[in-house]
Parts: structure tokens; C-alpha cells; sequence
């Protein structure tokens, strides 16, 4: 059952390299909008100085707290992006059980074909030549 499971879970692969094609593309955008997210919010906090004497206290207040929570994302979305980047890179190299079947034709035929005999012929696992 494990192998049945491990083939429906890899398919035939494409499922898997569209899901790393996107997450590619995912990570690129952030990686490029990062810097700029960065920039508007150093700018808004520029302009917040000017609007001293307006803001009460309680208002400043929630405005750090709710940059506070802005900075621990962006500090967590970085540490993703370099797990999801590891990740690809390792997965587009063949390392892994992920990356060797979707690199290594042979080893993903192989357990195909592994599964489909131990299918007709269950007796196998249990009986030793």
C-alpha cells in the first residue's frame, strides 16, 4: 500500500514539476517586491513623523504594534523563501526522493513498474528466493 500511495502521490511527475514551476514563480515575485515593500514602509513611517502632533498617543501605539506584526512576516516569509529556494534547488538537482524521481526517469520506472508487479503478484513481499 505504501508504494500505491507513493505513486499516486508522484503520479507521473508533471503534477509535481507544474507545483515547483509555480512555487519558482511565487518566490521570484516576492523576491522582487520584497525591496519595495521595504521602501514604502521606511516612507511611511518618514511621513508618520510629520503627522506628529495629529496621531494620539493610542494611535502610534497600534501603528508599532501592527509594524511589529508586519516585520515578524516579513522576517518569517524571508526564512521560507530561503527553505522553498533550498528546496527547488536541491529538488531541480536530483537530491531527494522527490527530485531523483522527477530527474531520474529510470528510478521513477522502476518503482512503477516495482509496484505494478508486487500488484500481480502480492505473494512477493512475503516469499524470499
Amino acid at each position: 500500500h505504501l508504494l500505491d500511495a507513493a505513486l499516486v502521490a508522484v503520479g507521473d511527475g508533471r503534477s509535481l514539476k507544474r507545483t515547483l514551476r509555480h512555487t519558482d514563480s511565487i518566490l521570484a515575485e516576492v523576491d522582487h517586491q520584497l525591496p519595495h515593500l521595504l521602501k514604502q514602509t521606511s516612507d511611511s513611517l518618514r511621513m508618520l513623523k510629520k503627522f506628529d502632533g495629529i496621531l494620539t498617543r493610542k494611535d502610534v501605539d497600534r501603528l508599532f504594534v501592527t509594524l511589529d506584526r508586519v516585520d515578524k512576516i516579513l522576517d518569517r516569509t524571508l526564512v521560507l523563501m530561503d527553505r522553498g529556494q533550498t528546496l527547488m534547488d536541491m529538488t531541480i538537482q536530483g537530491k531527494g526522493t522527490v527530485g531523483a524521481l522527477m530527474v531520474k526517469r529510470t528510478i521513477y520506472e522502476d518503482l512503477k513498474e516495482l509496484v505494478r508487479d508486487l500488484r500481480e503478484n502480492p505473494w512477493k513481499m512475503l516469499w524470499k528466493d
